[in-house]
């Protein structure tokens, strides 16, 4: 994936979460998160958190995401097609 794309695909599931378009970003974290490193989303997570000042209470954005990224490290190698091992 070029960086151009990965950007872009970056930038809308940050607009999405941080406007509270939560369910819209579905499609687009499930495809980032298998093309790219899903770390990413933690940052995502950790910056809104932040900007909505969720220290005195639950930290949703950062739960989530790193919950998205230990399912995508479950998950990738189960809907891989092609295997090295022969």
């Amino acid at each position: 994936m070029n960086l151009f794309l990965r950007l872009f695909l970056f930038l809308i599931i940050t607009i999405f979460w941080y406007v509270g378009l939560f369910w819209y970003s579905l499609p687009f974290l499930f495809w980032y998160s298998f093309k790219c490193q899903p770390y990413e989303l933690l940052l995502i997570g950790l910056l809104i958190d932040v900007q909505f000042m969720t220290i005195s209470t639950l930290p949703m954005y950062t739960l989530f995401s790193f919950g998205w990224i230990i399912l995508i490290a479950w998950l990738r190698p189960k809907l891989i097609v092609y295997t090295s091992t022969v």
